[in-house]
């Protein structure tokens, strides 16, 4: 008790320090127990009082030190107006974004008209997404330093503050790049960490990859929007988070299931918990909320190995203490405060909840029925969980605003599926880089595992989140005196209780063992595996990746092409996996047909994780960072590639061709003018894919009598007014068209081509895909299908 008071009054010092300046006459404070000090009985309270008013005062002066003068030689003062050369070391793993890539730079140095100068702080600076930078480079760019914005919701300037970072840099010029500035042991755990997510993105589709590298490894920039918001609303967004919950439910589970399967002998089940949470640790990078968490964590498992649970609570106070000395501002870190209340939760509520579930599973369904063992293995786990969400609940709904009424049901049964989902996505990866073929048995068991989490959680986020609204301070204090009245009050019942004896082993019948697994299988294959198109059908997907142009083709004879990437390499890669089955790895042809962002971007993640068999492009090279990456890539991972111009014809599997009709003759400069336009014809059913050709190469291509009557169009450039005239639609005379377009500030579609392809299609017949998503049209070769 005493070191908690001590830790608690070090912590509150560090708080009050943030409030108030301290001053010198706070020490005279701790002067006064003294008074009382001579009467025997109250010595030790005395003295104890007097070293709390101390740490108290100490914590709010270390608060003070460790402030960064904002008036001083500080990173934000020279948030001017002006252009700088900033110089900086990237000291964390890049974080990738749709359109960026984040670098936190530290050991600034900024070049001004006074000389080099080393001011405190960091700056995060945003890039483009390619070329691609890492940990330990030393960078060099020029631009604007600006202040972190503060949002209606979130403050990310005080949130970027608390991380030393106190200036912002948005798209500037890189001047020079020199890699290797890193700690050789981390730039080495990144290489592997990199190594091994590549591994996954390789062997596991989407959404199903980047949910293995968030679970596994801590990389969540892949996840999409719609799988993040189920998680949110199910109360299971903490899976993804590698944080202090996180790692409390996985020391919890593997410590009671190692407990049950080992024994107490040789403390094996507390030695095997501490190396999955550092293990696990380590291969998320070793983030400091992670590290910040397993040290929560490791302090529980402690504990229980020098048998001094009860020592629990106030180690993980020192430990606390010990924190916020290092750095002060840790206690305004929401992962910081996560991770204490998750393990406060844990040490303090585990014991009852465990012996609470024990005693009712002994009552329902009782020791004699088939089901106890998977009754009591279902307790044990819901306690583990409701343990740590206790913890963390009030944190959730204040920094949240809502909590999930089906949380600690959702986390039940969405736990089962962990250790096989982060086990095999590991061992895939790994796999992976020794050959794909290894790779795929435990890409399989993934894939499973995978589809089994996704459906349970998207079946609880059918119950609908409370929205607590702004949470205060007061709330959150009442709920963690209610919660530790209400453990106390349940610790004290159960020492009354006779001790039950040990159950017994824990048994699953036949049904369990063999008809559960087999119900999940079928669940997960009927549920993820993608609608084919069936014998003797054309599928064209015109896919929503936003304001650009990406096109899945399967033919019928079962060949997989795609017709440029669009601008956003996760949207690209999660609707192929919505298109192709999770065993299918392959695409026998990519067709680039010009280097614009909005067309090239999501190509370089397609050649990373499928297998290409042929790259076709125009052959006209593109001035951009993006374009020489593409071009690095495909001598990397040698893949044929091949120009073509008017006139070629690709042929296909079974007799189908596509048939080049731009760029005619010498490729004119301009990106749009020479990019691909193709035709495709099953049947009587003809598609023309006009890429982003303007109305001169339509008037052109209209001259030299290449434009084919068509049923289906795709408008070209998003549906610019600069596209698609008259001349050019009386020529083709589509029936149908689709316009690939997203949010944009240009005005696409114009209004003109939306009511001239309106006049010339059958009724319903214009469809975009930022309003209809994914359009998928499948046809015979004699009747065109719309695919809901």
């Amino acid at each position: 008790m005493v070191l908690v008071i001590l830790s608690l009054a070090w912590v509150t010092g560090i708080w009050l320090g943030s409030r108030i300046e301290p001053s010198p006459a706070w020490f005279l404070a701790a002067a006064v127990p003294l008074v009382v000090a001579g009467a025997r009985r109250r010595r030790g309270r005395a003295a104890l009082a007097c070293l709390a008013i101390i740490l108290l005062t100490g914590g709010a002066f270390c608060y003070q030190a460790a402030t960064i003068d904002a008036g001083g030689n500080q990173v934000s003062r020279y948030i001017d107006g002006k252009a700088y050369t900033i110089e900086g070391t990237v000291s964390r793993d890049p974080e990738a974004k749709e359109k960026s890539q984040a670098l936190r730079l530290d050991g600034i140095a900024i070049g001004t008209d006074g000389g080099r100068i080393l001011p405190a702080g960091a700056v995060m600076v945003y890039l483009p997404p390619f070329p691609e930078y890492h940990y330990g480079d030393r960078i060099a760019v020029t631009g604007k330093l600006l202040e972190p914005p503060v949002f209606d919701a979130f403050d990310w300037r005080a949130h970027l503050a608390r991380d030393e970072v106190f200036a912002t840099v948005l798209y500037p010029e890189v001047v020079s790049v020199e890699p290797g500035h890193g700690h050789p042991a981390l730039s080495l755990i990144y290489d592997w960490r990199h190594k091994l997510a590549a591994g996954i993105a390789a062997t596991i589709p989407e959404p199903h990859a980047s949910l293995a590298q968030g679970l596994a490894l801590g990389i969540r920039s892949g996840i999409g929007e719609d799988v993040e918001k189920a998680f949110s609303v199910s109360g299971t967004a903490h899976l993804l988070a590698v944080s202090g919950q996180n790692l409390a439910i996985i020391a919890g589970v593997v410590l009671l299931a190692t407990r049950g399967i080992l024994g107490r002998r040789g403390y094996w089940y507390v030695w095997l918990s501490m190396a999955a949470v550092w293990g696990f640790a380590v291969l998320t990078g070793l983030a400091p909320p992670v590290v910040r968490a397993a040290v929560m964590a490791s302090i529980f498992l402690l504990a229980e190995l020098f048998g001094r649970q009860k020592s629990a609570a106030p180690a993980l106070c020192l430990a606390a203490a010990l924190m916020t000395a290092a750095n002060p501002q840790l206690l305004w870190s929401a992962s910081f405060q996560m991770s204490f209340g998750a393990m406060a939760g844990l040490i303090l509520l585990l014991p009852p909840f465990s012996s609470l579930a024990r005693r009712l599973a002994d009552k329902f369904p009782g020791r004699k029925s088939k089901l106890y063992g998977a009754v009591y293995a279902a307790g044990q786990g819901l306690a583990v969980s409701a343990a740590a969400m206790s913890g963390v609940l009030p944190l959730t709904a204040y920094y949240f605003g809502l909590v999930a009424l089906a949380g600690g049901a959702a986390t039940l049964a969405a736990a089962p599926a962990l250790p096989l989902i982060i086990f095999s996505a590991l061992l895939a990866g790994g796999a992976a880089m020794i050959h794909p073929a290894a790779a795929v048995p435990f890409a399989a068991a993934g894939w499973f595992g995978l589809s089994y989490l996704l459906g349970t959680v998207k079946l609880f986020a059918l119950i609908p989140a409370l929205e607590t609204g702004p949470v205060s301070g007061a709330v959150i204090a009442g709920w963690y005196l209610a919660s530790g009245a209400a453990a106390l009050a349940l610790a004290r019942w159960l020492r009354r209780q006779d001790e039950p004896e040990p159950g017994p082993p824990v048994s699953f019948g036949r049904l369990a063992r063999f008809g559960v697994p087999v119900l999940i299988i079928i669940g997960a294959l009927g549920s993820t595996l993608p609608w084919h198109n069936g014998e003797g059908r054309l599928e064209v997907s015109f896919l929503d990746v936003g304001q650009g142009d990406a096109i899945y083709i399967r033919t019928p004879a079962g060949q997989d092409i795609l017709v440029d990437g669009g601008p956003s390499p996760q949207r690209l890669v999660q609707e192929l996996g919505k298109k192709m089955p999770f065993w299918n790895r392959t695409i026998e042809l990519v067709i680039s047909t010009h280097a614009d962002a909005d067309h090239l971007t999501g190509l370089l993640e397609v050649l990373g994780r499928y297998k290409v068999g042929q790259i076709v492009h125009t052959g006209v090279e593109g001035n951009t960072d993006l374009y020489r990456e593409w071009q690095s890539l495909v001598e990397r991972k040698k893949v044929p590639a091949a120009t073509a111009a008017a006139g070629d014809r690709i042929r296909l599997a079974g007799g189908l061709e596509i048939a080049v009709l731009n760029p005619y003759g010498q490729a004119a400069a301009d990106s749009n003018e020479a990019s691909l336009a193709l035709s495709l014809k099953y049947g009587d059913i003809s598609f023309l894919l006009a890429a982003d050709i303007p109305s001169a190469t339509e008037l052109e291509l209209i001259y030299r009598r290449l434009l084919p009557d068509i049923t289906v169009l795709k408008a070209a450039h998003h549906g610019s007014g600069g596209s698609t005239g008259a001349a050019f639609l009386a020529v083709t005379r589509p029936e149908a068209a689709v316009i690939q377009v997203g949010r944009n500030s240009y005005g696409h579609p114009a209004g003109e081509v939306l009511a001239a392809l309106g006049a010339q299609c059958v009724e319903g017949g214009v469809l975009r895909t930022d309003e209809d998503g994914t359009v998928t049209l499948l046809t015979d070769g004699r009747t065109l299908w719309l695919q809901e």
